[in-house]
């Protein structure tokens, strides 16, 4: 029988479509098996409790500056209150600044959590200075897991007056949109085809 780092022992295992008794077994941090009499080299008794996966929340803003202040959260007092709310993943928001490449943003925004945050976490760009070379860059951040770009504060992420940065941000979409299920991809085509009517 195998024996797992970690089981998670008897406690109401809850899915995306069931919720029942069993064990979690974890090895290397991972989820590796659900089932019945696990054997791990540490138990944890979940008897009477519930087994939930982690949240994961998409749109957070940590040690971001704004208006001359900073948010009151950095990545270590943010990933942590998360954590104990049972959010274990956050993708926050990575900001480039006049003059700036976006490359120069997500380093800045990787230096502000490295080392500090307690969850996973990933990055969404928000481009202020977009040219011929900023454009070009977006294709490398796609490859390199940033696949959502927004164009500044309070603005569509389609900039309809730059056939450019919409081709762009529709070759960010598409990368994304290949990685998703089949049923996904056209729920998801159908209503980025109602946003970006003309």
């Amino acid at each position: 029988m195998r024996v797992f780092d970690t089981v998670i022992a008897g406690g109401t295992v809850v899915s995306a479509s069931d919720s029942v008794v069993a064990d979690v077994g974890i090895s290397d941090g991972k989820i590796a098996a659900v089932g019945l009499d696990l054997e791990g080299a540490e138990k944890i008794d979940a008897k009477g409790k519930y087994v939930l996966p982690g949240g994961i929340d998409v749109h957070t803003h940590l040690d971001m500056p704004f208006m001359g202040a900073t948010t009151a959260d950095d990545f270590e007092s943010g990933t942590t209150a998360a954590a104990c709310g049972g959010t274990t993943s956050i993708i926050d928001f990575a900001i480039q600044f006049k003059g700036d490449t976006l490359s120069k943003a997500l380093d800045t925004w990787h230096e502000k959590a490295g080392g500090k945050a307690m969850i996973d976490y990933a990055f969404h760009m928000i481009c202020t200075d977009i040219d011929d070379n900023r454009l070009k860059e977006m294709d490398k951040l796609v490859d390199g897991g940033i696949p959502t770009f927004c164009r500044g504060w309070g603005k569509l992420p389609f900039d309809r007056s730059s056939p450019d940065l919409t081709a762009h941000a529709l070759r960010a979409w598409t990368v994304w949109r290949d990685r998703l299920p089949p049923p996904l991809q056209r729920r998801l085509d159908a209503a980025v085809a109602q946003a970006v009517r003309f």
